[in-house]
């Protein structure tokens, strides 16, 4: 199974690190620090069990054509305005590869940073643990045999979903 990342997502924020299992084994990745964590447009709409977020390691990359800007704005801003609690004001290109095809393990935790429910670019750390409450932890599917060596990663599965509160 290869999960790929839509044309167009919403921006949450960026990684500080994330704790897995594979196998028996528990892992922290730091090395994602600063990884942009996206979701796709209907992330708020989606039901237990289908939700998705997307980590890139890249910055995104240059503004749409202006054309094309207000009515991305409209299709996307949903899942960023009920995160964020304000609207977009641009919408950025984003490049991937090939998609995430590798299972590396589930992900216990996710460490991120974001400036919902504040004002723009004032930012707070947030971390989530999926195994409260009982929760079943998502899969974490990259782009590469090894995490070093990732560019993309897809977190799938699971029961979490977005919401204005964040991650639960």
């Amino acid at each position: 199974m290869t999960h790929r990342i839509p044309r167009v997502v919403e921006s949450l924020g960026t990684i500080l690190d994330l704790t897995i299992t594979h196998g028996e084994h528990r892992l922290r990745i730091d090395e994602w620090k600063g990884w942009q964590l996206l979701a796709p447009v209907d992330a708020t709409r989606r039901t237990h069990g289908a939700g998705k977020l997307y980590l890139v390691a890249h910055e995104l990359g240059e503004d749409f054509d202006p054309a094309m800007t207000e009515r991305l704005l409209q299709q996307c801003g949903e899942t960023y305005g009920v995160w964020h609690q304000r609207d977009a004001e641009r919408v950025r290109k984003l490049e991937t590869g090939n998609g995430a095809g590798v299972l590396l393990g589930r992900v216990e935790r996710i460490g991120y940073r974001s400036d919902k429910f504040g004002r723009r670019g004032k930012m707070h750390d947030y971390d989530h643990d999926f195994r409260e409450r009982g929760g079943k932890p998502p899969k974490l599917w990259i782009d590469a045999k090894q995490h070093q060596r990732s560019k993309t990663a897809v977190i799938s599965g699971g029961d979490f979903v977005v919401r204005a509160e964040g991650i639960c």
